[in-house]
Formats: structure tokens, C-alpha cells, sequence
């Protein structure tokens, strides 16, 4: 399973993003893929894990200044199967 962030911004001059995961920067990796592109940033933590369970931080910055936006990433092991109704025997009846 595949978790993703998405965060927009603006700024001038074009502002550095940084995403970070209980205080740690992360950087590209099989397991990690940061995404930049015009003002929108996507992290994407591939097979995610209990591990990866925390808070995220996408930090962009410039020299005038700088913003977070914050989210948690949490994992839940419940298991939900949806099953059809058994086909009501009445209906096979000519």
C-alpha cells in the first residue's frame, strides 16, 4: 500500500520544500519519493509499514520567510470484507 501527502504553495522567489517525518528529513529513496512541480509537492511512501506510522511535515522556505503544513500518518490493521448476500432460493423457483 501506497500513503500520499499532497501540499500546494506559492512564493517569490520560488520557495525550497522540505518534507520531514518526526523531525527527520527525508530524502528520495526506493522507499520515499518526493515529487516537486510548479507550486504542488507529493510525498509518496511506497509499501507502507508500522514504521512509517508518525508526523509529517512539508516545509517550504525562502529567503522572506518560511511555512509548514503538518499531517499524521496512522495504520490500521482491521480488516474489512464485503460479502454478497446467498442468492435467495425463492428466485430459482420457475
Amino acid at each position: 500500500m501506497t500513503a500520499k501527502f499532497e501540499a500546494t504553495f506559492a512564493g517569490n522567489p520560488k520557495p525550497a520544500v522540505t518534507w520531514l517525518k518526526d523531525g527527520e528529513e527525508l530524502a528520495n529513496s526506493r522507499k520515499v519519493q518526493i515529487r516537486v512541480k510548479a507550486n504542488r509537492t507529493v510525498l509518496a511512501l511506497i509499501d507502507v509499514q508500522d514504521s512509517d506510522v508518525g508526523h509529517y511535515v512539508c516545509k517550504v522556505s525562502n529567503e522572506l520567510g518560511t511555512d509548514t503544513s503538518r499531517a499524521g500518518l496512522t495504520i490500521s490493521s482491521e480488516l474489512v470484507v464485503a460479502v454478497a448476500p446467498p442468492p435467495n432460493a425463492d428466485d430459482s423457483k420457475s
